[in-house]
């Protein structure tokens, strides 16, 4: 990643970020204005729109920051960028070939003198079901540590996933406006430490390039 594409996806970042948050911040704002008796769906809505801005945030910035990487030559990006361009790229040949030639054909994509493929973001896959297990694939594929997530897996899977599931499969669960207040704050923490983490990442990913190093690994004789 050049400078000129850091300062672009910091840029990048932020836009999603403040429009997200603007609207969170709105619909609290009318779901504390709104009658007893509205609360109860206001609630439930609210659940449904915070799981949209969780799993498009993620998944935009993941996508937008694997972009940025596309054409650049394979040995000069970090080895998670490797791993991402090479599972796209080995996907996209078991469509075509058999296992031993897409493996084969494979070894083409991280020979010396290759570049990061133009389809890498499509690695990135939120199966509509942004959980813990999805979220641990992501952050494998943007060089993100899981580490800081662990401790959240509970509210993540039990607390904020399911019951948005449930909500959206049509189930009748009572939320209350302190319990939509509560979920809300969990998920906008998550939601800041993934945007802090992947501009680590992507600083990181900088300085690699800028340092020269390069994998020796990958020169292999095709």
């Amino acid at each position: 990643m050049t400078d000129t594409k850091l300062e672009k996806f910091l840029s990048a970042i932020e836009r999603e970020w403040a429009w997200r948050q603007r609207e969170l911040i709105f619909f609290k704002q009318a779901l504390a204005g709104v009658d007893v008796y509205q609360k109860q769906a206001m609630t439930r809505a609210g659940i449904l729109l915070l799981y949209a801005h969780w799993e498009g945030f993620i998944k935009q910035i993941s996508q937008k920051f694997l972009e940025y990487f596309t054409n650049e030559d394979i040995g000069s990006v970090p080895r998670y960028v490797i791993a991402s361009h090479l599972a796209q790229m080995h996907g996209n040949l078991l469509s075509k070939y058999t296992k031993i030639s897409a493996a084969d054909n494979s070894l083409n994509c991280i020979s010396e003198g290759a570049t990061v493929c133009n389809a890498i973001h499509g690695i990135i896959n939120t199966e509509s079901n942004l959980d813990s297990k999805t979220l641990k694939k992501i952050t494998d594929s943007v060089g993100i540590n899981f580490s800081e997530f662990e401790t959240r897996v509970q509210f993540i899977d039990r607390i904020f996933v399911s019951e948005r599931h449930a909500i959206a499969h049509g189930e009748g669960r009572p939320l209350t406006e302190d319990n939509y207040i509560e979920i809300e704050k969990g998920v906008t923490e998550l939601m800041m430490i993934f945007k802090k983490n992947i501009i680590d990442s992507a600083a990181y990913a900088n300085k690699f390039r800028n340092s020269g190093n390069q994998h020796t690994c990958l020169k292999i004789q095709i």
